[in-house]
């Protein structure tokens, strides 16, 4: 039967015209995302995602979601600083169907990071930037070295980040038209984000107060229908949150958190961490937006370009923080702590490169970094002049391009709320992937300095660095998870093959924290997380030891080799044993 017979029988409509109309309608609007999908695809087939082993501290939130999937009681581990209730049951809805394993686990933060980079394009449209400029947001969140080291772990900062980003697009555009579904949507993925880490909390104060400047201000009158959209979502989870504590078969154990309060720094010493710490975080987001700044330097039009006083600004910044980096820290950057270092991402969790010879890696270029860390520090001093002139006109009330005031007021907000959470009492320490959701906030007030992507030479500029910045990330993000792999076949040649006990194995912080934590834990009657032992991470005895580099007292059993793309050279994980 032909088209138009099918019409006709139809009695005139067309059946699947509301589809064609629906398909039309998204590649309209979401359509100049589509590299997104592409360039992720190739990442993780590049990286490849298989292995049924944690990553980082991942096997925590591992150990909950097989707990949950095996018991049906939701019950936080200890260890655990997030609440990472969402993650958790979102990690074993796809584990109930696929069976539990990491590699599962690791396919579902890449479903979330590939979302996290979509919205973090449709938040930079929400404020008003062109197309270009929002594709090159997304694709600079995605092939951020931090974020797309953690796409392929089950470590609570994707899942947290994309579902922050997905609540902030729809705040963003409540904000701007004040429909009572967006801000419903907002907050509902705002809670989400809130049951992954508590921090989430912020959003819907900050949409609140971005609220009540612009009923203050007379731009929009008080809408009951956007009131009840907003707390509907707070008031039945926190119902639900209640008779589900008073449930006889309702668990959800937030022990542990009260031993943190105690490692809380005084408040002059916070005072001055947070000084240098923003000075650092500058720097970080200078790197990370550092090919939008190179097309507004080579490609933008006069008037997106940085203006005297940004650069007096940035030459400020500059003298001050290299001036650090050589006298105080005397290394370039990456400076802070986890996931970045010079030529890879993804913490070295073995004994010896992180106790012993800590500063050995794998590969070195330290000396390239100095060059990289002068680039970001230049871009840190554009963007800090970008922060400082946005803060202004956000003041003023007075947006020439971009967000509106009232969007504006929300992203300073954020951003805010992310760099003063140092002060969290919770923390131990404050690692770099903890800026990440303050990448997108830079990433959308730089796009909406630059105008849009203009001429060919900026732009091509731009995406030279982007494919650079991509080709790092793959690399790293392959290398982590090659080495790693390597060290667990190593694990299983000593488990399976030796048939030895992991308490007689120190296989590194993710075996050890896998494997003997929790007799560890129950042997010493504590529960803090800083409590590791004399032989660190948990280990009980150290008869045996899988290590990148020979140990003094060990003879070498076998060796297990990986390649390194990044390095393009073979790297060895080896096993030893204790003469």
């Amino acid at each position: 039967m032909g088209p138009d017979k099918r019409i006709e029988k139809m009695g005139g409509h067309d059946l699947y015209s509301p589809i064609r109309s629906g398909i039309t309608f998204c590649w309209k609007e979401y359509g100049f995302l589509w590299p997104v999908f592409v360039m992720f695809g190739l990442a993780i087939a590049a990286v490849n995602p298989l292995g049924d082993f944690p990553l980082n501290d991942d096997w925590i939130y591992g150990k909950t979601v097989e707990n949950y999937h095996r018991t049906g009681v939701l019950e936080r581990h200890p260890y655990g600083m997030p609440l990472a209730m969402t993650q958790v049951i979102w990690g074993s809805i796809l584990t109930g169907i696929f069976g539990f394993s990491y590699t599962v686990l690791r396919g579902s933060t890449l479903v979330l990071g590939l979302l996290g980079a979509f919205f973090t394009g449709m938040c930079a449209r929400a404020c008003n930037c062109s197309r270009k400029t929002s594709l090159l947001c997304a694709l600079l969140l995605l092939f951020n070295p931090l974020y797309l080291n953690l796409c392929f772990t089950f470590m609570t900062d994707v899942p947290y980040l994309a579902l922050s980003v997905m609540a902030v697009y729809w705040y963003l555009k409540g904000l701007n038209n004040w429909k009572a579904g967006d801000v419903f949507l907002g907050s509902m993925f705002a809670l989400l984000a809130c049951g992954i880490r508590q921090f989430g909390v912020f959003l819907p104060v900050i949409f609140l107060v971005s609220t009540v400047r612009m009923l203050v201000q007379k731009e929009r009158r008080l809408d009951w229908l956007m009131a009840i959209s907003f707390f509907l979502p707070w008031v039945v989870a926190g119902t639900g949150l209640v008779l589900w504590r008073t449930n006889p078969g309702g668990s959800f154990s937030i022990a542990g958190l009260s031993s943190t309060l105690s490692s809380m720094h005084d408040i002059r010493t916070r005072l001055l961490l947070t000084v240098g710490f923003i000075a650092v975080v500058l720097v970080y987001m200078g790197l990370f937006v550092l090919p939008m700044n190179l097309y507004r330097c080579f490609g933008a039009s006069p008037l997106k370009r940085p203006n005297l006083l940004q650069l007096a600004v940035a030459s400020l910044f500059c003298i001050v923080v290299i001036a650090g980096y050589v006298i105080v820290e005397r290394s370039p950057m990456p400076t802070l702590d986890n996931v970045l270092y010079d030529t890879g991402t993804g913490p070295l969790t073995l004994q010896d490169t992180t106790y012993e010879h800590g500063e050995w890696k794998p590969l070195r270029f330290a000396g390239a970094w100095w060059f990289v860390t002068f680039l970001a520090v230049i871009s840190g001093g554009i963007l800090l002049g970008d922060f400082m002139k946005f803060g202004f006109d956000v003041l003023k009330n007075k947006c020439p391009a971009g967000p509106t005031p009232c969007q504006g007021t929300f992203l300073i907000l954020w951003g805010a709320s992310i760099v003063f959470s140092s002060w969290n009492p919770f923390l131990r320490s404050y690692l770099d992937r903890y800026i990440l959701p303050l990448t997108i906030v830079a990433l959308i007030i730089c796009a909406a300095a630059s105008g849009g992507l203009k001429g060919r030479f900026g732009t091509g500029v731009a995406g030279l660095t982007v494919l650079l910045l991509f080709v790092f990330s793959v690399g790293c993000a392959q290398d982590y998870l090659a080495w790693n792999r390597a060290r667990w076949e190593a694990a299983d040649f000593l488990l399976t093959e030796r048939g030895i006990s992991p308490n007689r194995i120190d296989g590194g912080f993710e075996f050890n924290g896998l494997l003997t934590s929790d007799e560890f834990r129950m042997t010493h009657a504590s529960d803090d997380f800083s409590e590791r032992g004399p032989l660190r991470w948990w280990v009980i005895d150290n008869e045996y030891a899988i290590s990148f580099l020979p140990r003094e007292g060990y003879r070498e059993m076998r060796r297990f080799p990986y390649t390194s793309w990044f390095g393009l050279h073979q790297g060895e994980i080896k096993v030893l044993q204790r003469i």
